[in-house]
């Protein structure tokens, strides 16, 4: 180990000395492997779903950055007012790497999908499910079935309705 700190070191004991290393880019329940060795199911089903991960992490990092107007990009204007009402009452910043990481994995693996946000934002606006039914083209029924399933922790704080 030595060699290592001078860093005069060979293939093979730079190869032992990363085993030793804690590696920043897991926490451990999303570790590649469990500590008999075997794949981890979790580390597996956020792969499947990395692309999505992605796509929220830029969209609160984002909104993050810039606070004082919807700036999540995400080219529709009821998706982009859900990111800045859901960052609005908490005190992440955007070198808070781990935290918005956090919650974009809590986004995915609650299947917290774009026309949920729509749907969360219409009803913070004061829409009640049949009004988000007709204003997004689809049925009361499916509105009240996507908000059950959404945890409470996406749900907005009820603002005055607009017009």
């Amino acid at each position: 180990m030595a060699t290592v700190t001078e860093e005069q070191v060979n293939s093979v004991e730079l190869e032992d000395h990363k085993k030793l290393e804690l590696s920043h880019q897991y926490c451990t329940r999303h570790r590649p492997k469990l500590a008999n060795g075997e794949w981890n199911p979790a580390y597996r089903q956020a792969k499947r779903s990395l692309a999505q991960f992605d796509l929220e992490l830029a969209r609160l990092s984002r909104q993050c950055a810039k606070r004082s107007a919807p700036q999540a990009a995400s080219g529709d204007s009821l998706i982009d007012s859900y990111f800045y009402h859901y960052l609005l009452d908490r005190t992440v910043q955007p070198a808070d790497k781990a935290e918005l990481r956090h919650q974009a994995r809590l986004m995915v693996d609650s299947k917290l999908s774009d026309r949920k946000k729509q749907m969360l934002m219409l009803q913070c606006s004061g829409f009640n499910q049949s009004e988000i039914a007709r204003r997004l083209g689809i049925r009361r029924q499916a509105v009240s079935k996507a908000l059950a399933s959404i945890p409470e922790i996406f749900y907005l704080k009820t603002r005055k309705r607009q017009g």
